[in-house]
């Protein structure tokens, strides 16, 4: 089988890391997402302590992804920024495709920023999608029952709909979660959040 591919690269002679910021963005690794596929917030924290603990002078951040989860996004990149003020260390960001959302984000915590002309980056907000199949289920003959406890559990009203209150809860987390990524972005680039959101 051999030894597992590395998530990052590493120059001892050149003090430089690479790691790479592609695909969709997840808060934990799941093993069955390998290669470009996926890249866990908790891999790039555990690479950027690794190339700073064998004395890395710069890591570039090579980055082409559409973005990820909210979940952890944030405190992870900030621990990342942290970790490498701390040593002394230079964050370069190269975009090569995009970085949009999470990967905007994971961008933003560079020194520098680096973009390839056809390359495209921002997308600063938040979306989550919801599927309801109940009116399907209906036409195919699937009736759907739930036994459960706590008026909260279930999302759907007696007519198979997304109950008025579930998604103003959903409503509100995702506009916690955008408040957040705009304070997140003006930190990192030192802008006034009006700026972000306009």
């Amino acid at each position: 089988k051999g030894e597992p591919k590395k998530s990052y690269s590493y120059s001892q002679q050149d003090r430089v890391g690479v790691v790479d910021i592609k695909g969709v963005l997840t808060d934990v690794k799941f093993e069955a997402l390998c290669g470009e596929a996926a890249c866990s917030y908790e891999q790039l924290q555990e690479d950027f302590r690794t190339m700073i603990d064998l004395g890395a002078e710069t890591i570039e951040m090579e980055v082409n992804s559409g973005g990820g989860a909210a979940f952890s996004c944030f405190e992870s990149a900030l621990a990342c920024k942290v970790m490498a003020q701390d040593a002394g260390t230079k964050i370069v960001a190269y975009v090569n495709g995009c970085a949009f959302s999470a990967a905007y984000a994971w961008t933003s915590i560079a020194d520098e920023i680096i973009v390839n002309p056809m390359s495209e980056v921002g997308s600063i907000g938040v979306v989550t999608q919801l599927y309801n199949t109940s009116r399907l289920e209906k036409e195919n003959g699937i009736d759907r029952v739930y036994l459960y406890a706590g008026k909260n559990k279930i999302p759907f009203d007696k007519n198979g709909d997304f109950r008025e209150e579930f998604l103003a809860s959903i409503q509100e987390k995702i506009d916690v979660f955008y408040e957040d990524f705009v304070e997140f972005e003006a930190e990192m680039l030192g802008i006034d959040p009006q700026v972000i959101r306009d």
